[in-house]
């Protein structure tokens, strides 16, 4: 064998790890863009989260004000 083949069987490996390590890179990529778009079906936006605990404490304050009082 000569240096050439050598050089060429390295070159191909080489070639082959790096196509495999890039169709894995862009698997998982493709995976976390899946994943990013259904963020909004899985949690709540901050402000929502804000608006809908105002609701419930106003609720719970008019619950506690029509409660008897205890004197």
């Amino acid at each position: 064998m000569e240096w050439r083949d050598v050089a060429l069987a390295l070159l191909g490996v080489f070639v082959a790890v790096g196509g495999w390590l890039a169709r894995a890179l862009y698997s998982e990529v493709r995976e976390l863009r899946e994943h990013n778009a259904r963020l909004p079906e899985t949690y709540v936006r901050r402000d929502d989260y804000r608006e809908d605990m105002k609701y419930i404490r106003d609720k719970l304050d008019t619950i506690v004000e029509r409660l008897p009082s205890k004197d």
